[in-house]
Order: C-alpha cells, then sequence, then structure tokens
C-alpha cells in the first residue's frame, strides 16, 4: 500500500543544543516511514527525490507545521500535493495571537482607567 497522506514534524533530541530528527509518517496508516537526522529542507528534498515515480504520485496530502522549509521542499517535489498545515500548530499560533489582543485590550482599559481617576 502507497502512501496518501504523508505527515512530516520534528521532534527535539535536545532542546538545548537545538538537535532535531524529523519524522515522516504515514497518517493514514498511522506508522512511521522515516526518521531523519536533521530538519533541513536539503534532507527532506534528498529523501523525497529518493522516493519512486509511483510513491511520489500516490503521496495526495502533506501534514506540515508552519515551518517555511518544509513548505518550499513539498512545493518543489511534490507539486501535486495538497499541502496542509496541522491542526497542532495552527490553534497554537491562533491562542498566542488571541492573548496578544487579550493582554493590549487589557492594557489599553487599564489606561483609561488611570486617566479617568486622575481627572
Amino acid at each position: 500500500m502507497k502512501t496518501r497522506v504523508l505527515g512530516i514534524d520534528e521532534i527535539s533530541l535536545n532542546k538545548r543544543y537545538k538537535q532535531y530528527v524529523l519524522v515522516i509518517s504515514d497518517i493514514e496508516r498511522k506508522c512511521i516511514l522515516a526518521i531523519l537526522p536533521d530538519r533541513e529542507k536539503k534532507t527532506l528534498v534528498k529523501w523525497i527525490q529518493d522516493l519512486s515515480y509511483s510513491q511520489k504520485k500516490a503521496i495526495k496530502y502533506v501534514s506540515i507545521d508552519m515551518w517555511k522549509p518544509y513548505a518550499q521542499a513539498i512545493r518543489a517535489k511534490l507539486p501535486r500535493s495538497i499541502l496542509v498545515v496541522d491542526r497542532f500548530h495552527v490553534m497554537k499560533q491562533l491562542n498566542e495571537r488571541m492573548n496578544q489582543v487579550r493582554r493590549r485590550l487589557q492594557n489599553k482599559d487599564a489606561e483609561n482607567k488611570e486617566l479617568w481617576f486622575k481627572v
């Protein structure tokens, strides 16, 4: 069975030293296809290049986090696949932005209260 939905994400082996490995998985079958030694674009590009024509053609969707080099590699080497940002990273970004807006509004509200009491 060929992979239809490819998952690409990294895990940290040692965050302190920024050591990451790239985990490539088959999302539908819920299995790991490869663990690559780093998360560099060239490493991912080489892995994709080493796939057979039929393996590349079978990949319809690719799920990634929001890291640009992954998107660039997929667009270059799997141009017919649909690129999807995984839900975890979308929600993380959304929550961070919502917190920024909330803090800004709270700060403005506090400033307005200070002005009101000074008058």
